[in-house]
């Protein structure tokens, strides 16, 4: 292999995959760090978490196995992100079936929903009650902040959160602990890819980022 071809090789890694996963941690820190996972009960996922490829550009992927033959301790980092948002989304899950399944939580929910409903919008205020539950269950699992107006339920849930997301401290211990994980884990990695980032930019006499971007 030339020097030109290793140098582009290098590139591809650092612009395509290297960069770009940095900037997925970036986002995940700042939604781990706020405990707003984006769990949704109807289909029991994640919504903006994913694994590492799902994020990534349409053949990135193919770069990221380069990568990894080059770099072995890549495969395992990604195979510890994914394994820890897997672990977020199972707990995740298990928080929900707990909210539901705990008298407390829907004796507090049925007595605001009682006497407040009209404070939602049509489209959860004419909801049966099993979808008004499940949908403040999910608001409790993400840990969900002030909803924005457009939000049906926003002004019901500034009236009635921190009631509501007292049983979400009370059974989501398990949850938090596996975000508290994941945010250390992507804080570790994003320290390890800056250092691989500027290995390469070293070593290959590189710019970090494409010229004018």
């Amino acid at each position: 292999m030339s020097v030109g071809e290793k140098k582009d090789r290098a590139k591809s890694w650092v612009w395509v995959v290297v960069n770009p996963w940095i900037d997925i941690l970036d986002f995940e820190l700042s939604r781990l760090g706020s405990r707003q996972v984006s769990w949704r009960w109807r289909s029991r996922r994640l919504e903006r978490l994913k694994p590492l490829r799902n994020q990534m550009i349409h053949g990135a992927g193919l770069l990221l196995d380069d990568l990894s033959r080059e770099k072995p301790a890549v495969r395992v980092w990604e195979q510890e992100h994914d394994g820890g948002l897997a672990e977020i989304e199972n707990h995740a899950a298990a928080t929900f079936d707990a909210l539901l399944g705990d008298g407390v939580f829907r004796a507090e929910l049925g007595d605001r929903l009682g006497r407040d409903r009209g404070l939602l919008e049509w489209a959860i205020r004419d909801a049966s009650d099993s979808d008004a539950t499940n949908e403040f269950g999910e608001l409790c699992v993400n840990f969900a902040p002030a909803l924005s107006n457009e939000h049906g339920a926003a002004a019901f849930w500034t009236r009635h959160r921190d009631v509501l997301l007292a049983a979400r401290e009370r059974l989501g211990g398990p949850l938090d602990g596996a975000i508290a994980r994941q945010k250390q884990r992507a804080e570790a990695h994003k320290e390890l890819l800056v250092a691989l980032r500027w290995e390469f930019v070293d070593a290959y006499d590189i710019p970090a980022h494409p010229v004018g971007a």
